[in-house]
């Protein structure tokens, strides 16, 4: 193998390219030797049918190609021999793994943006982009039709919320009633504890008829009916609907 060297002044990093027609044992041991001295300096990577060393912070994305791991900066797509993990753990702090095939370069993320399907698209410099998220999670949309939906958040229930007791008054730090003309009630997801730690999605309506029987518990409390007088409270109840004209269920 024949070895030149050339002084640069203008060469802050030195730089090794190795002109071959082809790869022989000679040159991979030459290779392997120059990737050995530079495990936390600059990367080797391989270009058509030469090998060049890239300064880190020249890289913009990294990323696992059929097998490959591809090294992309301003001027091109590079091939390391290395691994993903071993191509980062030769860069700075400036690099962050966004999935099991990907590492970015934060300096040159242009923006973030929330994509299609939940994953979110980052766009870099040089037009070069990525997903948060493992492609393989990632369907296309190839065929017609295309369907269009908005989706919106909704609350189910609360896991928490305000501490009552069996006649649904709220209760103070000390686990007292809060004072006041009429007190203070709580109901449905107003009222903590129900649901505990979990909420079981198994039972459908559990929210509803929490809030309509602890509302007419606290309705009765209200009235000054108490849980142990069921027989005086359903006939209260039903003496308020003749009254009012309203259907007693």
């Amino acid at each position: 193998m024949k070895v030149k060297v050339e002084l640069n002044k203008d060469q802050d990093l030195p730089l090794a390219v190795i002109y071959t027609d082809k790869m022989t044992e000679e040159v991979e041991r030459a290779v392997a030797f120059l990737e050995s001295s530079a495990s936390s300096g600059p990367l080797i990577a391989q270009q058509e049918d030469r090998l060049v060393i890239i300064k880190p912070s020249d890289v913009i994305l990294v990323r696992v190609e059929g097998g490959d791991t591809v090294i992309y900066t301003g001027k091109g797509k590079y091939f390391s021999r290395k691994r993903l993990y071993e191509v980062y753990q030769q860069l700075g702090q400036d690099f962050m793994q966004i999935s099991k095939q990907a590492v970015v370069n934060l300096t040159c993320l242009e923006s973030v943006e929330a994509s299609f399907n939940g994953t979110m698209f980052l766009r870099l410099e040089h037009g070069l982009s990525d997903y948060i998220k493992e492609a393989y999670r990632i369907t296309p949309i190839k065929k017609k039709p295309y369907y269009g939906c908005i989706l919106g958040g909704r609350i189910l229930c609360t896991f928490d919320g305000l501490r009552i007791n069996t006649k649904m008054e709220v209760l103070d730090e000390n686990h007292d009633p809060i004072p006041g003309f009429y007190g203070l009630y709580a109901a449905g997801n107003d009222a903590g504890g129900f649901f505990w730690g979990s909420y079981n999605d198994r039972v459908p309506g559990l929210a509803a008829s929490h809030a309509h029987t602890f509302g007419r518990l606290a309705g009765q409390s209200i009235a000054g009916l108490t849980a142990d007088e069921p027989g005086k409270a359903v006939a209260q109840e039903a003496h308020v609907d003749a009254a009012s004209g309203a259907s007693h269920i």
